[in-house]
């Protein structure tokens, strides 16, 4: 709940860097965390300062995308049927011919 009431969100963060041994090569990374909305991004900050401090492949972008956890587009009512088996959601039956 706390998540929620803080604003707390999804970031995918495409992370360009070039490699050690190679540095004219480029490589990709993409890492999702939960993070704040732009611009504080707390968590990718502190990713960022260890990858700066730790990891030996310089960084030449870093490209992100925010999304809320919850939004009035995720919100459904499911309706289900049981069967003999298990609970089969009425939007992913089947008819019988």
């Amino acid at each position: 709940m706390v998540l929620i009431v803080k604003n707390y969100g999804l970031l995918t963060t495409r992370i360009i860097y070039h490699l050690p041994d190679h540095p004219s090569v480029l490589q990709s990374f993409v890492r999702q965390a939960i993070d704040l909305p732009p611009p504080e991004h707390p968590e990718l900050r502190k990713f960022l300062a260890f990858w700066e401090r730790e990891i030996e492949g310089p960084l030449h972008s870093v490209h992100t995308g925010w999304a809320p956890l919850f939004g009035h587009s995720e919100y459904r009512i499911a309706r289900s049927i049981s069967t003999d088996r298990h609970a089969v959601p009425t939007d992913l039956q089947q008819k019988a011919v």
